[in-house]
């Protein structure tokens, strides 16, 4: 898992930060961990294969309270968001397990018969074609609750992957639609939020600060750590790795 987590960033030490705040792991197998994701970096590197994101070059200058009040409204608003999130991600997790399987075929059913739809073809899958779009076109916060509510009921149902991915699109579209609200700099709203609610909803905080670094560079030491934590802190308590290794 984090082999791929490393390979998918494009970071091979990320894996290492990963592994160590998730699990209980020996030295081994932390070794084992680098040396893995060096060797599929360099894998998808050979065959030029593109990775989530790369490091951003911010040219905008807010001031420190321009920086202050957006990092504030932004962790209070994105940990909120995740506490809702995992509120209704537990409840509904439970709520399939103790239904029918014809409950759970039907649901699916419509799920993919909705997300068939030209209009949902954004918030289909992973949405790996659309994540970059948040850096250059306008989104709306309905985009965001869209993708959080389809991620949501396909987790629930058992949908093949996961939830980095779509909390990833989810998180680079809050950004963008706080930024155009707050009248920020829409790149750096972006890579601020980016991995956001990653952070919130697994409450893996070095993990979420450390991926964040990687994108906007050490000039944004404090401020990555103030947002991550902030979001982290609003979350809540749990994570919801607790439900998937329960």
């Amino acid at each position: 898992m984090a082999i791929g987590f490393s390979s998918i960033i494009g970071n091979w030490w990320i894996g290492f930060v990963f592994l160590f705040e998730l699990y209980s792991t020996n030295f081994r197998q932390k070794l084992l961990t680098l040396l893995g994701s060096v060797c599929a970096i360099l894998f998808m590197n050979q065959l030029s294969v593109p990775h989530l994101f790369n490091k951003i070059t911010i040219q905008a200058e807010p001031t420190f309270m321009q920086t202050f009040y957006f990092i504030l409204i932004m962790g209070i608003c994105s940990g909120w968001i995740m506490r809702m999130y995992k509120s209704y991600y537990f409840r509904l997790k439970i709520f399939f397990k103790t239904r029918s399987i014809y409950l759970k075929i039907s649901l699916t059913a419509l799920l993919i018969l909705a997300l068939w739809q030209p209009t949902m073809w954004p918030y289909q899958s992973l949405g790996l074609n659309y994540i970059q779009t948040a850096f250059v076109d306008s989104k709306l916060f309905s985009d965001v609750a869209i993708k959080l509510v389809v991620t949501l009921f396909s987790v629930s149902l058992g949908f093949w992957g996961g939830e980095f991915i779509p909390l990833i699109y989810s998180g680079v579209y809050f950004g963008n639609a706080l930024a155009h609200a707050l009248g920020f700099d829409i790149m750096l709203g972006v890579a601020l939020a980016a991995y956001l609610f990653v952070a919130g909803a697994t409450r893996l905080k070095w993990t979420g600060y450390f991926l964040t670094i990687s994108l906007l560079g050490f000039s944004w030491l404090f401020w990555s750590y103030f947002l991550i934590s902030l979001s982290v802190s609003f979350s809540g308590e749990k994570s919801i790795y607790q439900m998937n290794e329960s």
